[in-house]
């Protein structure tokens, strides 16, 4: 278990470095491969934990005779990302991917 924190806090001050993840492991001296996975699963639980969050519609208290409360619905997470590209071929990522990697992913396929 503590290994696994560790990795995290290592997840989370890659994030706060604002360094790609290429500087980040290369001034760490840290194994690409093992912050890779790292990464991953820390994106993994982040979105279990995500889609664990949905719960029961919230309605409000009966309201009086002079007022009309609509019930409040959690809004939607999305667990998955999908990708659909022109040749058919699509690509289905964790909703928790790195935006700036996937814009990365997508100008390298253009």
């Amino acid at each position: 278990m503590g290994r696994w924190i560790d990795a995290l806090q290592w997840v989370q001050r890659w994030q706060a470095s604002g360094l790609t993840q290429a500087e980040f492991v290369r001034v760490h001296q840290l194994k690409r491969t093992t912050f890779s996975s790292w990464l991953r699963r820390s994106r993994l639980e982040s979105a279990d934990a995500s889609s664990a969050a949905i719960t029961e519609p919230q309605i409000a208290p009966k309201p009086s005779a002079s007022s009309i409360v609509p019930a409040q619905w959690p809004a939607p997470v999305a667990v998955q990302l999908q990708l659909n590209f022109p040749s058919g071929v699509t690509l289905t990522l964790p909703a928790a991917t790195d935006p700036a990697w996937v814009a990365s992913l997508l100008r390298g396929l253009a």
